[in-house]
């Protein structure tokens, strides 16, 4: 080779290697070729709790339930349009009174990890007893419909015998009284099937069926890291389901939008809080939008506590909600939805008390003053304090004086003990269902507490007759009807709005959610949306 010849090919790997170089750098900041989220997505979660405990018998804050979510399948999911879909189960159907449902499971689906088996009916039924031995959710779900789970809670016997195994791949559950929705509770996170068999001793929950599995939990360091099955297949175009992925913690929302803008997380979920913080960041580095999700900001009327035990309660409550410019609120959050009612969905939204200060003016007339000046408990969130604010001086320009007392730590303890007249604070339930949305005004709410007081016979009477139906879809029953019309006349409590909740991303991708949360095997980039 000459010496020509030499410097010719040298030149010609140098600008080969250079190309390469230019290539692979390109295609990650452009999304060409393949990506590292597809290897790895680092997901940051501000204001959404922390992994103390990420049992899913137990975890009843988003962070956790994320990871339950994409680690446990249950026997139906509701899917991103809020439909039930089988999911464990292959199908589900009840008897004609609804006092008996029948679950027959998929054949071939098996538990993660080294000692991998088939998923039974068995499992099924003692995952339940394993989340309802836990002072948890899964009691106020079960406990007072399943035939034999209260006796169970209570000790009295060793199994809930209304959860019956026929054989290994059906389940029959047997109920107190008709009951059309058993199948939404089933969807909760709390009635995820774990492998209950499992050793625990190192310490983490037991495996599921997921698509992912758990290979570290680090809760002093706020850290979860998840490994995906490679049995789950994952075919919709765009897909970038990723191998790993790891969930962290983060203090605050400036700190997590500097990692988000520096590479440091790929993926953040956040409340409005961080609203404004995110929508400062570079449009073309970052990719921010919000969702849908259960969680709705109301303000609890203390039925114990005047003036809303007195006469003139029920047209206080009444303008209270009328002076809400709830658009405003909106705006103020930067997102969200008003809620004007206690059921923030369709075609439930109508029965609520939209913005009209001129009748809540019309309803404060003749009202003692001393009645019209009120305290306003505030929950210690930024959240909260905006909204707080806001309320005051809509209320003040109907001839309320509402003065806001900011929570501390003792917000909780003071909201159950009732220690307020007004409280704002937040509910969301789990499958967003009428019923659920309804529940913490039932009497004996638990462990949601009914923290209004709110006794009402022809609420309880209504509730448990509309449960007892089916209702189709799109339509409100007349049970339905008449317990929400009877809120709007004497309201236990204020609504307001669903707040935004942002996902913010360094690429531009997308995923599937149920009630809020993400199933990441359903990753993929926005252009192929479905």
């Amino acid at each position: 080779m000459t010496t020509r010849t030499l410097r010719f090919s040298i030149i010609l790997l140098v600008l080969v290697a250079m190309g390469l170089a230019f290539w692979l750098f390109l295609g990650r900041d452009k999304n060409i070729g393949h990506s590292a989220i597809e290897d790895l997505l680092t997901v940051g979660l501000v204001g959404r709790g922390d992994f103390s405990n990420i049992d899913p018998a137990e975890a009843s804050v988003e962070a956790p339930i994320i990871v339950v979510w994409n680690i446990y399948d249950r026997l139906v999911e509701l899917g991103p349009d809020g439909l039930l879909i089988p999911s464990l189960a292959e199908d589900f159907s009840a008897s004609e009174d609804l006092m008996e449902w029948r679950f027959n499971l998929r054949s071939g689906v098996r538990f993660n990890g080294n000692a991998s088996r088939q998923v039974t009916a068995q499992d099924v039924k003692k995952s339940l007893e394993r989340a309802l031995r836990q002072p948890g959710y899964a009691r106020s779900l079960f406990g007072d419909i399943v035939v034999g789970a209260s006796e169970f809670i209570e000790g009295d016997i060793s199994e809930v015998s209304g959860i019956v195994v026929q054989n290994s791949t059906t389940v029959v559950f047997r109920l107190m009284r008709p009951y059309a929705y058993l199948p939404e509770r089933l969807a909760t996170s709390f009635a995820s099937v774990v492998q209950t068999d499992a050793n625990s001793g190192n310490g983490l929950p037991p495996p599921g069926s997921g698509d992912y599995q758990l290979v570290e939990w680090d809760n002093v360091e706020g850290r979860v890291e998840l490994k995906r099955v490679r049995s789950s297949q994952q075919t919709e175009a765009g897909a970038v389901a990723p191998d790993r992925i790891n969930l962290r913690i983060i203090d605050n929302e400036v700190l997590a939008a500097q990692e988000l803008s520096s590479g440091g997380i790929d993926w953040l979920e956040a409340t409005s809080s961080a609203g404004n913080v995110l929508k400062g960041l570079d449009a073309g580095q970052v990719f921010v939008r919000t969702f849908d999700h259960p969680e709705i900001r109301m303000l609890a009327f203390n039925q114990q506590a005047a003036p809303f035990n007195g006469p003139d309660g029920s047209a206080i409550a009444r303008a209270l909600n009328f002076a809400i410019d709830r658009d405003t609120v909106v705006d103020l959050l930067g997102g969200g939805r008003v809620a004007p009612g206690p059921v923030p969905v369709a075609p439930y939204e109508t029965y609520g008390l939209p913005y009209d200060p001129d009748r809540a003016v019309a309803l404060l007339k003749g009202i003692e003053s001393d009645n019209k000046s009120l305290t306003l408990l505030v929950e210690p969130v930024d959240e909260a304090k905006v909204i707080a604010e806001a309320l005051v001086a809509q209320w003040k320009r109907v001839g309320l004086n509402v003065t806001a007392v900011p929570g501390r730590a003792d917000f909780f303890e003071r909201a159950v003990n009732g220690d307020y007249q007004m409280a704002l604070a937040y509910y969301g339930p789990f499958v967003q269902t009428p019923e659920q949305y309804l529940w913490p005004f039932r009497k004996d709410a638990i462990p949601v507490p009914n923290v209004m007081r709110f006794e009402s016979p022809d609420f309880e009477h209504g509730l448990t007759e509309y449960t007892s139906h089916y209702t189709p879809d799109g339509k409100v029953s007349q049970a339905l009807a008449g317990i929400l019309a009877g809120m709007m006349q004497d309201p236990p409590a204020g609504w307001i709005v669903k707040p935004p909740r942002f996902v913010a991303t360094g690429q531009d991708l997308m995923v599937d959610r149920q009630a809020g949360i993400p199933r990441f095997i359903t990753l993929r980039r926005a252009e192929h949306n479905k």
